[in-house]
């Protein structure tokens, strides 16, 4: 008899210093991760090339990959407005992007920037100082820089879109002969395009 209440009390003690059970979790208990949206970034950016001149873009970043933009421009005889999209990895410090453009240019007068680059005098002309253009780019280029301010450089080609105004007053002018009439021509061209500047997020 007191060999069983030895082993007992012996069997008590051991249960007693054993380390508590592990709780199993089964695999449809889990709790699903929720992965936060941060929401869309806002900045601003200012470049200069051709064929738009000075650019200053405000822009939104709905995505970490995509972002969408809307620009005001000056080419140097007019102003013009625009927009595109810029696809990369645009979160990261360096990273390629492809990039798609376009707007339009309002009448200017380009005659004297044009007459300096190819001297000639075309201030004569009427439609020379009644120029609007529509364009459209598409670019390859780099960013690269820090969260908050960025670089970039990119370059490709331009499809640009060009109505002569009051082409039949310069042709009467030209020659001399009132009686002469002509329909305002219109020309397209595709054209090399580059723009560099800063961006810089709010």
């Amino acid at each position: 008899m007191l060999s069983v209440v030895a082993v007992l009390q012996l069997t008590l003690a051991v249960a007693g210093d054993a380390p508590a059970p592990v709780p199993v979790v089964r695999a449809d208990d889990a709790q699903p991760v929720v992965l936060s949206f941060s929401g869309p970034k806002f900045g601003a950016a200012l470049d200069v090339g051709l064929p738009t001149g000075i650019q200053l873009a405000p822009y939104v970043r709905p995505l970490e990959w995509l972002q969408l933009d809307l620009a005001l421009a000056h080419d140097g005889a007019a102003f013009g407005l625009g927009g595109g999209l810029t696809l990369g990895a645009l979160e990261s410090s360096f990273t390629p992007t492809l990039s798609v453009d376009g707007g339009h240019f309002f009448r200017g007068d380009p005659s004297g920037n044009l007459g300096s680059v190819t001297g000639l005098n075309l201030a004569k002309y009427t439609w020379a100082k009644q120029f609007d253009f529509d364009h459209v780019e598409a670019q390859a280029g780099v960013l690269f820089g820090w969260p908050s301010a960025r670089f970039y450089v990119r370059a490709g080609i331009s499809y640009l879109h060009a109505t002569l105004h009051d082409f039949q007053a310069s042709l009467q002018s030209a020659t001399h002969d009132t009686t002469l009439t002509a329909a305002d021509p219109t020309l397209t061209a595709i054209a090399p395009s580059a723009r560099a500047g800063m961006m810089v997020s709010f």
